[in-house]
């Protein structure tokens, strides 16, 4: 076995078809993600393929932030918490492989620090911690719902949904809100200015406006995503952006005019695109990450009926940590924008 970089339009191909083909297979894997990324991250991708006798198996991405004061940082992958690491189809030593050319490419970039954040369906923790050494190891809670077969309201109501979310959907409902689905790009630019008014409000960090430009650039209306508004009264009170790769639908930006929190229109926006995900095919709708302290969003999402698969961000450090200490959180936020360097709670 063999790896080598993705350098052509036909490797491209041949790393796409394994992607969208793999039963682990995310959006974050995918060749239009690395484009999206490409955007607006202002770093160089070394996507890499692992081939046998000419045959595709295995995949590993990768994104490279150069800086010439502090180092250079290796992530797998980065933007809010993307999913990476190796996906093959040949077992163990494949995934050993990929992750030796990722610990050729650490030495040979110079990086002072390089993370991979494995996949919700689970990863072997020991073959990266044996492989790759890594300085530290930090965690997240994936929320998924597999989907039924059937989008009817009494089953996904009485055999998934708790019962309060059910009572908010009807309250939404009742209250005259109503769901549709969009594909005007100006909705997406809509859809940005709730989302960063809602980060504001919590002290988050917004997704940026470049990256809500980008989407209807790069990625296809209706099959590559669904864009979902909410009205009452005429008036557009919330939105969602579901993305869609492989058998896997992601909740990407959820976002909800403050005023309107009560009426609950989300529970009702994601209700309507759980449905139409079914309807179109898709085996699971990821919920995404959740920090061990955020109890009110897991305590949310795991009403849908959604279970618990644990991810793990394996960090190696190339420099002591009291290095990551002088340049400090506010410095690492600027001069690593979007790619993760370390948990910050090592450098209180």
């Amino acid at each position: 076995m063999q790896v080598r970089l993705v350098e052509t339009e036909e490797d491209s191909r041949k790393y796409e078809k394994f992607a969208s083909t793999h039963d682990q297979g995310l959006l974050y894997y995918s060749v239009k993600y690395r484009d999206f990324l490409r955007s607006f991250l202002e770093a160089e991708d070394y996507y890499l393929l692992l081939e046998d006798d000419g045959e595709t198996v295995g995949i590993l991405p990768l994104f490279l932030k150069r800086n010439n004061t502090y180092g250079n940082i290796l992530n797998s992958l980065p933007f809010f918490g993307s999913h990476g690491g190796p996906l093959v189809s040949v077992g163990p030593e494949g995934e050993v492989k990929l992750l030796e050319a990722l610990r050729d490419l650490e030495y040979s970039f110079n990086c002072v620090s390089s993370t991979i954040i494995s996949g919700p369906f689970g990863c072997r923790e020991g073959l990266y911690q044996a492989t790759l050494c890594p300085t530290l190891r930090d965690f997240r809670i994936g929320q998924m719902l597999e989907l039924p077969n059937d989008s009817s309201d009494d089953t996904l109501f009485y055999r998934y949904y708790h019962e309060s979310l059910r009572r908010n959907i009807r309250k939404a409902l009742k209250s005259g809100v109503r769901c549709k689905r969009t594909e005007a790009i100006n909705e997406l630019h809509y859809l940005h200015s709730i989302h960063q008014a809602n980060m504001k409000d919590i002290g988050g960090l917004a997704k940026p406006e470049e990256a809500f430009n980008t989407i209807p650039k790069i990625f296809d209306a209706g099959r590559d995503y669904l864009l979902y508004l909410a009205e009452k009264d005429g008036k557009r009170i919330a939105g969602l952006l579901v993305f869609l790769f492989n058998s896997v639908a992601e909740y990407f930006v959820p976002a909800m005019e403050r005023e309107y929190r009560s009426v609950q229109p989300l529970s009702l926006l994601i209700h309507t695109a759980i449905k139409d995900c079914i309807q179109m095919g898709y085996r699971f709708f990821n919920f995404g990450g959740t920090w061990q302290s955020q109890t009110g969003v897991y305590k949310f999402k795991k009403k849908w009926g959604a279970k618990d698969k644990p991810y793990y961000y394996f960090t190696t450090l190339y420099k002591p940590i009291g290095y990551f200490k002088e340049i400090g959180v506010e410095g690492l936020l600027q001069e690593y924008r979007y790619f993760y360097v370390l948990p910050f709670d090592h450098l209180q």
